[in-house]
């Protein structure tokens, strides 16, 4: 997970320069999106979220929507929260190498970067590497087997980090829609996740966004095209100070105000407590 990003400034880029970009893509989008397509189910801003990577699944909390670790998870356990009712998403890490992963070893070395900062066991991938992609294209595939709704990429802002690659600005926003339209091929719900410079370019194409601390850092205002396109925005805060005095209040009055749902979590998502603004506290 990438909670402190080194964030480039909007102003690199150029309005016209944008403007051009969006329109470039769009077509390319829409050119590649052809075939057959299956339908995902649809998240709406009426959905609640539940975040746990780590530990003992809990089943108590009613959330609409759970976001689960794909490799983690076992299908039985994803079919179970299906019958719930519930609409699951499989995290999985689309822009570093996690040693631990089962597929890790069958990344190219020369796609393998620089070690990812406070993330032992991390390496940052070259999104551009042919290689990355149908690997990436596997995990969708497995996300599917195991009967996820949707996926949660994670780390697709590797232009603005130290990876030891020169990736664009451009050549981020092609890997991530690469990531979306081949996971609505495969009839997957995806989630933009921390990318909030290409929030608005991306807005149509994914179905929802899953940021972390955007309160603390001051960046749910990225997100907002999403929400005016009735899409989802979930925030996750790590900070325990939130749950001080009148600062959760605070919190979820600007959560109201944003019509984005924020809740704060223990930093190893391992089920401990949720504080969320929506439906509550469970400890």
């Amino acid at each position: 997970m990438n909670l402190h990003p080194n964030r480039l400034s909007t102003s690199t880029l150029g309005r016209w320069a944008l403007s051009l970009l969006l329109l470039f893509l769009s077509s390319l989008f829409t050119s590649a999106a052809g075939g057959e397509a299956h339908s995902p189910p649809v998240l709406t801003l009426a959905d609640t979220f539940y975040y746990q990577l780590t530990g003992k699944l809990r089943s108590d909390i009613p959330a609409t929507v759970y976001d689960v670790d794909l490799f983690d998870t076992p299908a039985a356990e994803i079919e179970r929260l299906k019958e719930e009712g519930k609409k699951v998403i499989c995290y999985f890490s689309a822009g570093t190498l996690e040693v631990w992963r089962p597929d890790a070893k069958l990344f190219p070395k020369d796609a393998v970067g620089k070690p990812v900062e406070g993330w032992p066991g991390e390496r940052w991938l070259n999104v551009n590497s042919p290689v990355v992609r149908e690997l990436m294209l596997k995990r969708l595939e497995l996300a599917v087997l195991k009967g996820c709704d949707g996926v949660e990429p994670d780390n697709v802002d590797l232009f603005t980090q130290n990876t030891g690659f020169s990736i664009t600005f451009a050549q981020q926003a092609d890997y991530n829609l690469f990531l979306a339209e081949s996971a609505h091929r495969l009839g997957l719900l995806v989630a933009l996740k921390n990318d909030p410079l290409q929030a608005e370019l991306l807005s149509p194409y994914f179905d929802f966004a899953i940021v972390e601390q955007c309160y603390a850092f001051g960046e749910c205002f990225y997100y907002l095209p999403f929400v005016r396109r009735g899409k989802p925005v979930f925030d996750v805060e790590y900070d325990k100070s939130l749950l001080v005095g009148k600062n959760f209040e605070r919190m979820c009055n600007y959560s109201e105000l944003l019509k984005i749902e924020m809740a704060v979590y223990p930093k190893n998502l391992n089920g401990s407590f949720v504080f969320d603004c929506r439906y509550g506290i469970f400890k």
